[in-house]
């Protein structure tokens, strides 16, 4: 398999933790909300959005890591259409 389409998969596979990750921050932060209005303790609600909040940052570097590493590759495509995947 060729490097560059080893590249597209691992962005492939990074775009779906990113856009994952919004969804269970988006989610998160739904509950917390909730939760807040009805009057419960929100620490342990809260904890757990900063970790999603913390891990998302990740998979974002994660994925700007491999586009920059497709930037240098021989047969690079726009970054914007890499991010349509």
């Amino acid at each position: 398999m060729n490097d560059n389409r080893v590249l597209e998969e691992r962005l492939a596979q990074a775009q779906l933790y990113v856009t994952e990750g919004e969804r269970h921050v988006a989610e998160q932060e739904r509950r917390v909300a909730e939760l807040r209005d009805d009057g419960h303790n929100i620490s342990q609600a809260g904890s757990l959005l900063e970790l999603f909040r913390e891990t998302h940052a990740q998979h974002v570097a994660h994925r700007d890591f491999i586009l920059r590493e497709m930037d240098g590759a021989p047969e690079g495509v726009k970054s914007t259409d890499r991010l349509k995947v």
